[in-house]
């Protein structure tokens, strides 16, 4: 579960990658910088907010069946708050008014 990343050299910014023992998670930028918590190191394999895209797609997926279990008012309303109108959970993007 370890990712390669790159780390800038100030003299030549194309430098080669080097591998870092930092977790494959979807917020750690390519910096080593978390990009959901404002810190300056990355905690590692302790951190709760820790994200693989696998873990992103199954939270995505239980997000959008508990939507399309509502009823069309409800999902309308979300819509309408959260979305400007669109339903991305149903598949679409035009706007549902």
């Amino acid at each position: 579960m370890y990712t390669s990343h790159r780390i800038f050299n100030k003299d030549d910014p194309k430098e080669h990658f080097d591998f870092c023992n930092l977790p494959n998670c979807v917020f750690l930028s390519n910096r080593g910088i978390c990009s959901k918590l404002d810190i300056t190191n990355c905690i590692g394999e302790h951190c709760v907010f820790l994200r693989t895209e696998n873990d992103l797609k199954q939270s995505n997926e239980i997000c959008k069946k508990r939507l399309l279990s509502l009823d069309d008012e409800k999902q309308y309303a979300i819509a309408k708050k959260y979305y400007g109108g669109n339903m991305p959970w149903k598949g679409n993007n035009n706007r549902n008014e």
